[in-house]
């Protein structure tokens, strides 16, 4: 199966999601999202897509090592619909959402469970 784990917040990119995604994936897209509407200057978009690819490439890396495939992907723009185009553009069969308290998190889970093509799961960090 073809997964994605996208990443609006940095909240969601640690190594221990790995261990609650990895069962059953093939494949996995990381899909590092720079909101242009929340990150309003350079040195906010910079810190963030840094801290951003440095976790991704370690989750891409455990995922290296059981053997399965991993591809980061940079977007920039509105999270919804760069996550609801790749994972269509890329046949993404389920989309892992971090559960957060964020407004912006729930807005985004609600609406992209209202796609057919692929499955939305949250998953709880503690």
């Amino acid at each position: 199966m073809h997964a994605m784990l996208p990443i609006i917040s940095g909240e969601e990119a640690s190594i221990e999601i790995f261990g609650k995604i990895s069962k059953g994936i093939k494949k996995l897209t990381v899909l590092i999202v720079v909101d242009t509407e929340i990150k309003k200057t350079s040195y906010e978009a910079t810190s963030f897509l840094s801290e951003a690819q440095r976790k991704a490439e370690e989750i891409c890396e455990a995922f290296g090592k059981k053997r399965k495939s991993c591809e980061v992907i940079v977007e920039w723009g509105d999270p919804i619909s760069k996550i609801d185009r790749n994972a269509r553009l890329k046949g993404v069969r389920k989309i892992f959402i971090v559960e957060s308290e964020s407004e912006f998190v729930k807005k985004a889970v609600e609406e992209l469970k209202k796609r057919k093509e692929y499955a939305v799961e949250i998953i709880k960090t503690k």
